[in-house]
């Protein structure tokens, strides 16, 4: 697989056009008494579009994004964008993160460096990941497909093609629960490769509070829902970061 570098680099022409369109922007009237029952409140959004074109500067975000290793490879005529990290530790397992739709791989930003180097935030090297966080065809920098029909089950055989391409024949894969990238009955399709899925969504997505507790502790235990049968809930301890309950389960 060809797989090359990739920076994200928007012209200066496409953010003095969103400056255009925000400064141009034609208010509606408000209803007399107006509240978030209705939507959102008319002062709040003129307060994030001021925000936007006066206060907010891409270019640091921008720098900030570009410090992950990001990458542009063909999968299927179609242009894939992904960040690849490496682990750091004396047996790293691969790992695949799917971000949801609506989504982006930037919800993973603070989830990439405590999978890939847990023992730099006080966890066990032992339990490291190698992190590829693709974006989905059609979202951030991914191409869109031209032709109807591009479901889940492809897009689980295009990231079995991506991580087979970076030399991971065999990986686990975390989806969000909008995903479902890896569906039930694709693993017949391509046996062996997956070795465990899981689409719980990670605590510590962008100005989640729980992104200081896994910076403090990777590990820490935290209840989550899960359901035993139809119709019924029960909580059970599971790490907020996932890391070691996923290789203690496939016995790594």
């Amino acid at each position: 697989m060809d797989a090359h570098p990739f920076k994200i680099q928007i012209p200066n022409e496409q953010l003095e056009d969103l400056q255009r369109r925000l400064s141009a922007t034609r208010w509606p009237i408000p209803l007399s008494e107006a509240g978030w029952n209705d939507g959102a409140e008319l002062p709040f959004i003129k307060r994030l579009a001021d925000y936007w074109r006066d206060r907010f500067d891409w270019r640091v975000q921008e720098a900030r994004l570009n410090r992950l290793p990001q990458y542009l490879t063909r999968l299927n005529n179609l242009d894939v964008h992904f960040v690849h990290q490496p682990g750091n530790g004396p047996a790293p397992l691969p790992l695949i993160i799917t971000h949801g739709w609506p989504g982006s791989f930037i919800e993973m930003e603070h989830v990439i460096p405590l999978l890939a180097d847990p023992a730099a935030h006080g966890g066990d090297p032992a339990d490291a990941f190698h992190v590829v966080v693709p974006s989905l065809p059609g979202y951030g920098f991914s191409q869109a497909p031209t032709e109807p029909g591009f479901h889940s089950g492809r897009i689980a055989e295009l990231w079995v093609q991506l991580m087979r391409g970076l030399g991971y024949d065999r990986f686990a894969s975390k989806e969000a629960t909008s995903a479902r990238a890896f569906p039930p009955g694709w693993h017949g399709s391509i046996p062996k490769a997956c070795l465990a899925s899981t689409s719980i969504t990670f605590p510590g997505a962008i100005g989640h509070p729980w992104v200081q507790v896994c910076h403090l502790s990777p590990l820490r235990s935290r209840p989550f829902w899960k359901r035993p049968r139809p119709g019924r809930q029960r909580r059970a301890p599971m790490p907020i970061c996932r890391a070691r309950s996923l290789r203690r389960l496939l016995m790594l």
